[in-house]
Order: structure tokens, then C-alpha cells, then sequence
């Protein structure tokens, strides 16, 4: 971008970065050049936090200062079409900057409106709350929601992330202590994660969570695999966890286990909100109906595409969880007596 004997100011480098990320297939160009110099401008986090950009305004005061050689070897980076969260250790979300690596997928603004429809939902209980992330990732969810309700005197909290993938699990944690490093969520509200694959939930009882849950919410895997081969999906989303990203051929692969595991883990009247693909609100809604779960609804996002549905667990007499590890036990010690017996 520069020869050894120039130095461009801010502005000019973050013009020519613009265009140099435009040339590059970025159609966020501008945006993306003036946040990685936001980034670049920073001051070296503590050891553990993520980076926290300049603001606008000190980024228009700093316009005519010499642009820090590190913009130059990111902006290199970015034109390799490395995504900027991974390049700056950092992603916000929700107001709040995380840590960010290729550990765990990068959290997207439609997500925000799962966490706020989360944080309406939670107004006005009076006893002490549970609330289950399932599929969490890197904890953005759980996270945003627990500082959200950091701010409100509210009863105690309790915000459990689930998910299977040991390294997604190590950054969700990273991300709880660095917010509690610099005071942005209450002792009140207590943040678990925990391992477990949704595929089997009789680790629901070993842990002790079996209908316990006052609110369900999830982001699984949801991406349709047929996407990638339809080239649809960016450079940049090819390098999140592909397990963290994608659903099978149609996306939904994982929700009607997703849906057995929610009807195990929530209590009676809890809330549901599990977001999925703009193409499978219809499917998404009736697998969880078929999971005995009523006033299924489906919310929208910024540009009012169907994003996550909502629902409520109904416990009618008699009614038997979709997922029965008791039965499923029996089965397996009746098909494996039936062996023995034609042996």
C-alpha cells in the first residue's frame, strides 16, 4: 500500500484500504477498512481481554496521524479474506467485545434479537431463574444475556451454555472470565458451561438438569450443506467450525434432537427460542410442535426474514418426554436378550 518512504495518515490509509479490500470481492469494503483501523489505532489489550476499538470520534481527531504499520499487515490479512474477527482477536456483539478465534464461530447481529426477546421474556419473575444455551459455542448468547441482566435487580440467575466442542467450550469460558475481569456481569448471575452433545441427552440426569430449566435458547448448526455447493455461503463463514455451522443437506439435521432435548431439559411453562435458516421457520416450527410444544410463533429479523421461533412447554397429564432414556434402555436390554435367546 506504501513505499518504504511514505507514510500515509489514517484517512488516506483507510481510503486506500477501502479500495484495495473493494478490488478484493469485499462489498463491505468502507466499513471494513475504517474498523480494522478502529482496531489498529486500539491499545494492546491485558493479556487475556480482547482488543476494544477507538471510537468514530477518536478516529476523525486521530485523521492525520501516521497510520500504524500493523493496519498495513492486517489489511493484507483481510484481502486473503481471513475474517477481520480472526485478524483482531475480537468480535462484538451485543455492545459487548468478545474474544474471537477460529476455535468458535463468529457471532452474527440477527442473533442480538434472540438475546433481546430472551432478556423481555425474563422481565418480571420474582424467583430464581435458569436459563439453558444450548449449542453455545463460543457463550456469545449466554453471555450477552448475563450481562444484560447484570444491569437489573432481578432474583438470581443462573445462565448454563451447552455445547459439544471442548475448544468452543475453553473460548466461552475465556469470554466469561474477561468480562468479569472488567466488571460487566454481576455476581448475581452465575455462568456454567458445560459438555455435552445434544445427540444424547442422558446427560441431562447426570448432570441433574432434567426439567429444570425456566428458558430454552438456542443457535445450533443450520446451515443447509447444499449452500456451499451452490457457492452461497462467504469466504469467510468457510472457516467458522463447520460442525458449529452446518445442518445436513437441508439444515435440519440436528432440530429433531434438538427439539427431544429441550422437552427433557425445560420445565413446565418455559420459554423456547431456537433460531435456524430463513428457508426452514415452517419445519423448525413443526418439530417443535411435535415435541408437545404450543404457542409455536415465528420472529423475524432485520430485514424480516423468518430467523427463530418461539414456543412454550406444555406438561399435560400423562405426557411422556419425547426422549426416554428409561425405554431406550429397555430396548437395548430386550434386543440384546432376544440375541441371546436365538443364540
Amino acid at each position: 500500500m506504501t513505499s518504504e518512504n511514505t507514510r500515509l495518515t489514517v484517512s488516506m490509509a483507510v481510503r486506500a484500504g477501502a479500495q484495495l479490500l473493494g478490488d478484493a470481492g469485499i462489498k463491505t469494503a468502507a466499513v471494513e477498512a475504517k474498523a480494522l483501523m478502529g482496531y489498529a489505532l486500539a491499545s494492546e489489550p491485558k493479556l487475556g481481554d480482547p482488543r476494544v476499538p477507538v471510537s468514530s470520534t477518536d478516529l476523525f481527531m486521530r485523521a492525520d496521524e501516521p497510520a500504524p504499520e500493523q493496519y498495513q499487515q492486517w489489511l493484507r490479512r483481510r484481502i486473503d479474506r481471513e475474517p477481520m474477527q480472526h485478524i483482531v482477536g475480537s468480535a462484538s456483539f451485543d455492545g459487548l467485545d468478545f474474544l474471537s478465534s477460529p476455535a468458535g464461530f463468529i457471532p452474527r447481529p440477527e442473533t442480538e434479537l434472540l438475546v433481546e426477546w430472551a432478556d423481555h421474556w425474563l422481565r418480571g419473575f420474582e424467583h430464581p431463574v435458569t436459563v439453558v444455551d444450548v449449542c453455545s459455542g463460543p457463550g456469545t448468547i449466554a453471555l450477552a444475556l448475563a450481562h444484560r441482566l447484570s444491569s437489573l435487580s432481578t432474583p438470581p440467575v443462573t445462565i448454563i451454555g451447552i455445547e459439544k466442542d471442548p475448544a468452543a467450550i475453553q473460548l466461552a469460558r475465556d469470554n466469561e472470565a474477561q468480562l468479569r475481569r472488567r466488571g460487566l456481569l454481576a455476581d448475581s448471575v452465575v455462568v456454567k458451561f458445560l459438555r455435552m452433545d445434544v445427540r444424547e441427552p442422558v446427560m441431562l440426569g447426570r448432570h441433574g438438569l432434567v426439567a429444570t430449566a425456566d428458558l430454552v435458547l438456542s443457535n445450533p448448526p443450520y446451515v443447509p450443506e447444499t449452500a456451499l455447493d451452490e457457492g452461497h455461503i462467504s469466504v469467510e463463514v468457510r472457516q467458522d467450525p463447520h460442525d458449529a455451522v452446518f445442518g445436513g443437506a437441508d439444515g435440519m439435521s440436528l432440530m429433531p434432537d434438538l427439539a427431544r432435548f429441550i422437552d427433557l431439559l425445560a420445565r413446565v411453562g418455559a420459554g423456547v427460542a431456537v433460531e435456524h435458516d430463513d428457508a426452514t421457520g415452517p419445519q423448525v416450527q413443526k418439530v417443535l410442535r411435535e415435541a408437545g410444544m404450543v404457542e409455536v410463533a415465528q420472529d423475524h429479523d432485520f430485514a424480516d426474514r423468518d430467523r427463530f421461533v418461539t414456543a412454550t412447554i406444555r406438561r399435560d397429564p400423562g405426557h411422556i418426554p419425547t426422549y426416554d432414556p428409561w425405554a431406550q434402555r429397555n430396548d437395548r436390554v430386550n434386543t440384546a436378550t432376544t440375541d441371546r435367546e436365538g443364540a
